[in-house]
Parts: C-alpha cells; sequence; structure tokens
C-alpha cells in the first residue's frame, strides 16, 4: 500500500483514539447522572458534578494518550532510521566485497 495513505490511516486511528479517551468517561457520567435522577436516588446537582468530573478525567486520559502515542511514533522512527542505516552498511558491505572479487578476478586474468 501507499506509504501516504497509511499515513493517513494513522493519524485518523490517533484523532479517534484521543476523541474518544475525552468522551467515553463525560459519556459515563452522563449515563449514571440520568439513572441515579431517573430512579429519584440524587437531585439534578449530580448532572453538572458527574458531566465536569468525566470531563476532567476524559481530558486527562487524552493528554496521557496524546504524549505517550507521539512518544512512540518517535521511537519507531528512530528503530526505522537505525533499520536503514544497517541496511546502507550491509550493502556498502556487499558492493565493497563484490568489487574486491572482480578486482581479484582481473588480477588473476592479468597474470595468467
Amino acid at each position: 500500500m501507499n506509504k501516504r495513505l497509511i499515513n493517513v490511516l494513522h493519524m485518523m486511528n490517533m484523532i479517534f483514539q484521543a476523541f474518544y479517551t475525552l468522551l467515553l468517561p463525560v459519556g459515563i457520567g452522563a449515563l449514571i447522572s440520568y439513572l441515579l435522577t431517573k430512579n429519584d436516588l440524587v437531585d439534578s446537582w449530580i448532572w453538572a458534578l458527574l458531566l465536569t468530573v468525566g470531563f476532567l478525567m476524559g481530558l486527562y486520559s487524552m493528554i496521557k494518550f496524546i504524549l505517550t502515542a507521539t512518544k512512540n511514533i518517535e521511537n519507531m522512527e528512530r528503530q526505522r532510521e537505525r533499520h536503514l542505516a544497517e541496511q546502507r552498511e550491509k550493502e556498502e558491505k556487499q558492493a565493497m566485497l563484490r568489487s574486491m572479487s572482480n578486482k581479484e578476478e582481473d588480477d588473476d586474468g592479468r597474470t595468467e
């Protein structure tokens, strides 16, 4: 697949996960608030409390996710760069060995 397409899909996934980690605690707070007020267990002030707590927890979770994801991306890029450097070194060594063996063959051909 196209590398650009993979990068776009990866970024879309990160954005979706960031919003998911922000909104899920708010949704859970809203559900709990609804159930508590529906059954007349608590007054409507619980909505403000649980939605605020849910938003703060979601915000913390989203920030932590973004920081962790960017750190992992940087680590993957470093590993990729190291791998590419190792491949280049290996190819250079192989090319050098090929050129040395070609020289030896030429030298052997000249001496005969």
